[in-house]
């Protein structure tokens, strides 16, 4: 490596830090709103299902319209809150823990069991915006990947949605991951990376059931290899990563097989729930309100731009344009036919547009800057 290159990797570093502490600044500020009371509806049902796991020591939470993954996360930091809890004289048993009801509303007892699992979704929004970078960096340079981690960092609806115990920002964690190992497929092929990149949009799709159409990357990465190093299209790295996407969602949400009458009614309902009737106050067309809310909210400029990023991709390299737009552009589809409407359904869309929108800053500045790029850190687009 040239001192050149040298210097220029370690101010990337020194950037992706300030942009990590400005992201946990931005996710962490207010992240103990409305405490000691419950006010939103989603978040009383993971905290009582990870309570009881600790309090009775049963895995099967016996509702599945939702998948399980962040409910053991959460069991897991809740565990270390309890542990934390009886050295300082706090509990004594599991069973003094609060356990809610599935939608509490009202003063909480001990507001860290809120708190804590908050802290959790936060930390993975904060890992997003490096894995962001990291995407940016191997699929064009260390200049896209910086761009596209800084308008993440930014996002509103990202940031809002780190202070929540939702699924939406876990499902992003798990699933920017996946399109990175499914870069490695494309890229090198090895049978490590499809078992991880399956593996990881197991986990995502454990997370949030609509979010495991990030498997498409995946299925697009081995094509690609496909056409143009003439593997078997059922080739056993292929065969390998699928049954590794199988295992990763069972890993998150074992007991779709172990009470599985339970998890088809949940999985039932929540198809019923989105396609049929919708939810009290938030129904109606989600696609266009969705696409409303991109053009025209807080996100306007980032859709702006990133779709202006999109286009430009498709011209020079659509290979690249699809591999990278077939996870978000498959879940705005699906989710066009919802007939449920929240803004934080948006958040797995947020990374893809900053990385669009950064590659097309990038191009833009080249094109004014007297200095050009060292020939390794520039985008090759054909």
């Amino acid at each position: 490596m040239s001192s050149s290159e040298d210097i220029s990797e370690r101010l990337a570093v020194a950037g992706m830090l300030v942009i990590l502490i400005l992201a946990a600044f931005l996710r962490l500020w207010g992240i103990g709103f409305g405490l000691p009371y419950a006010n939103h509806p989603d978040e009383s049902r993971f905290v009582m299902t990870s309570v009881k796991i600790i309090q009775t020591g049963d895995f099967n939470p016996g509702w599945f319209l939702q998948p399980t993954l962040y409910a053991y996360l959460s069991a897991g930091v809740l565990m270390i809150y309890f542990l934390l809890g009886v050295s300082q004289g706090v509990f004594t048993s599991v069973q003094d823990l609060f356990c809610p009801d599935y939608h509490f509303w009202g003063k909480i007892a001990y507001p860290g069991e809120f708190l804590v699992p908050r802290l959790l979704t936060a930390l993975l929004g904060i890992l997003s915006i490096w894995i962001i970078y990291e995407l940016g960096r191997r699929v064009f340079n260390r200049r896209v990947g910086l761009l596209a981690a800084l308008l993440t960092a930014l996002s509103y609806h990202h940031v809002s949605s780190s202070h929540f115990i939702t699924t939406d920002v876990p499902a992003t964690f798990f699933a920017l991951v996946t399109v990175i190992y499914s870069w490695l497929v494309w890229q090198e092929g090895r049978t490590r990376w499809y078992i991880l990149a399956g593996l990881f949009a197991g986990l995502t799709a454990s997370t949030r059931y609509n979010a495991g159409l990030v498997v498409f990357p995946l299925l697009v990465a081995h094509l690609f290899r496909w056409f143009d190093h003439k593997v078997y299209a059922l080739s056993a790295p292929f065969v390998a990563g699928v049954l590794a996407c199988v295992a990763g969602f069972l890993v998150g949400t074992p007991y779709a097989l172990f009470d599985l009458p339970n998890f088809l009614d949940g999985l039932a309902y929540e198809v019923g729930h989105h396609l049929n009737v919708g939810h009290i106050g938030a129904e109606g067309n989600a696609g266009w309100w969705f696409f409303q809310h991109l053009v025209t909210g807080s996100e306007r400029w980032l859709t702006a731009v990133g779709i202006l990023g999109s286009l430009a991709l498709a011209k020079r390299d659509w290979r690249r344009m699809l591999f990278l737009l077939c996870f978000p552009v498959s879940y705005y589809v699906m989710m066009s036919r919802s007939l449920v409407r929240f803004e934080r359904f948006l958040v797995p869309l947020i990374p893809f547009l900053a990385l669009s929108a950064a590659l097309f800053l990038d191009q833009v500045c080249l094109l004014y800057t007297s200095d050009a790029a060292d020939e390794e850190d520039s985008v090759d687009l054909g």
